[in-house]
Parts: structure tokens; C-alpha cells; sequence
């Protein structure tokens, strides 16, 4: 497999939708930090979709105005509509992470490339269950690939799922990204690119 850090990559790629395979927090924050700081430089903005009280990673060091947050909380509050608010909160449902994610979308048209860090799908499986969280990937894949601007990233803890339900989400997903161990993030496999930003 080809190592993908320390320097995250060479081209940018766009709409392309990949998943990140972790089983350790402090490799995963280290590829967001430096993947994050490579994507600033290139003038790329990033929606940042996390768990409440976790935006303060995507911030720190990143005080940037190109990147924006949803913190998703188990309250039952929510926004009207984000409209690249910097920081934002709504509730771990997955009708609305969708509504809010499409916004984002339907705002971003025709504008530079985006790119969506989704923290994370083992949040949303644990709090709903597994059928409700592949139901919301299967439509937010399909609303992401309408817009050759975005691309994902989406992570998963995969000591916390089954091999039969990791292997359902990564065929959703165009390249998987595998943590590992201690400061190495891989790629599996070949990632399906569509277009490239040289």
C-alpha cells in the first residue's frame, strides 16, 4: 500500500469520496492536521462535521476562514440553515445532517472546491444503528458525486464495527484510507479518482 504522510499528496483530487479507517485517535488527528494545512494552502474550503465539543481540533493552529463546523449534539437543537456560518450545531439525526449538508451544497454551486470531513460514521452507527447510518452514506454519496467541486472524507472506527459492516461502507467509498499504527495512514488499494486539480 502506498503511504499517503507525511505529505498528504502531490495533486488534489476532486470528487472523490473516501473513507478513513482508524483504530488510533492521535494518528488520525495527525493526518486531519497535516492533510487540513495542506488543503488551506491551496486555497481549498473544508466543512468540518463532527462530533459536539470536537471543533476545537479542527481549530486549533487552523485559525483559517476557510474552514467552517457543524458539531453534531445529542440535544434537540438545531440550525435553520447553515450558509457557511463558521460554526454551527445540530442534532445526531440523520435527516438533518442531510438537510444541512445539502444547504451546504445547494450554497456552494459553482464556487471553488470543497471539501467535507464527515467525524464521524462510528458516532452516528452507535447512536442510531447500523441500517440507518449505510441508508445516509448510500444518499449522501449519491448527492456528493452531483458536484465534481466536493470531495469527503469520511472516518470510521474500525475496531468498533464488524468486518461484514466495514466492508459494506467501503464499497460506497471511491478509495479507502487505513490507519497503520502510530503516525502511518495508508491507502488500500487504488483510489478512483474522477478529476484532478494539478
Amino acid at each position: 500500500m502506498e503511504s499517503i504522510l507525511p505529505d498528504p499528496s502531490t495533486r488534489l483530487q476532486h470528487n472523490t469520496q473516501l473513507l478513513l479507517e482508524f483504530t488510533i485517535e492521535s494518528n488520525k488527528e495527525e493526518f486531519l492536521s497535516e492533510y487540513i494545512n495542506y488543503l488551506i494552502k491551496k486555497n481549498i474550503f473544508i466543512l468540518v462535521i463532527t462530533q459536539e465539543g470536537n471543533s476545537s481540533f479542527y481549530f486549533k493552529n487552523l485559525s483559517d476562514y476557510h474552514i467552517m463546523c457543524i458539531e453534531l449534539t445529542v440535544l434537540d437543537s438545531s440550525i435553520a440553515n447553515f450558509e457557511f456560518k463558521k460554526f454551527g450545531q445540530i442534532p445526531l439525526n440523520e435527516n438533518k445532517i442531510l438537510f444541512a449538508i445539502n444547504n451546504v451544497l445547494n450554497e456552494f454551486k459553482g464556487k471553488k472546491h470543497l471539501l467535507i470531513i464527515f467525524d464521524s460514521l462510528t458516532d452516528l452507527i452507535l447512536w442510531h444503528d447500523f441500517n440507518v447510518a449505510y441508508k445516509f452514506m448510500r444518499k449522501c454519496a449519491s448527492n456528493l458525486r452531483r458536484n465534481e467541486r466536493i470531495s469527503s472524507i469520511f472516518l470510521i472506527n474500525k475496531t468498533s464495527h464488524s468486518l461484514q459492516e466495514l466492508a459494506a461502507f467501503e464499497t460506497l467509498f471511491d478509495g479507502i484510507i487505513v490507519s497503520e499504527g502510530v503516525n502511518e495512514c495508508k491507502l488500500k488499494g487504488t483510489v478512483k479518482y474522477r478529476h484532478t486539480i494539478q
